[in-house]
């Protein structure tokens, strides 16, 4: 079920004039709380690739836009503590790369060589999936916002469908 709603006189914050929480759907103890939600541009995507100068393209093109929407407190308290948990998983993913690169100091100068490579691929490993775990639980987390832009956000609520909010 797709839904367009049109909005009028948002100004620089995009009100969703919504009676449901926008991250689960419940209509039990709602709010309007007030967050931000990144732009993404594909050129900006594209621009990574180039280093630094993808850095400076994705602060230009990625634009940071304001959003008053209703969350039930878990739901928000959620989105809220997202940054701080973003935060704690790249801190888990630099420490696991520290400490497979002492083991696999330490294993080198016991057993060899060899038996260093298989420390390093473990940790290795071991990072990855705690990158890939932390994305999948910020992705999971954050409301299903799949396009915002000057004159569009588009939002997937489960079990309301998706709703496309024209200004």
């Amino acid at each position: 079920m797709n839904q367009t709603i049109k909005l009028s006189n948002t100004g620089p914050v995009v009100r969703l004039p919504l009676e449901f929480c926008i991250r689960c759907g419940t209509t039990d103890g709602t709010q309007m709380y007030l967050f931000s939600q990144r732009e993404s541009n594909p050129a900006a995507h594209l621009a990574k690739l180039a280093g630094d100068l993808g850095m400076l393209a994705e602060l230009i093109l990625n634009k940071s836009h304001d959003v008053e929407a209703r969350f039930c407190k878990m739901c928000f308290h959620r989105l809220e503590s997202l940054t701080f948990r973003g935060q704690l998983f790249h801190l888990g993913f630099v420490v696991s790369i520290f400490i497979t690169i002492l083991a696999a100091t330490y294993v080198n100068s016991v057993s060899g060589f060899d038996d260093s490579l298989w420390a390093v691929g473990i940790g290795v490993c071991a990072a990855i999936a705690l990158r890939g775990f932390a994305r999948c639980y910020i992705w999971n987390s954050s409301p299903k916002i799949t396009k915002v832009n000057k004159k569009k956000l588009v939002l997937t609520v489960p079990g309301r469908g998706k709703f496309v909010f024209e200004r």
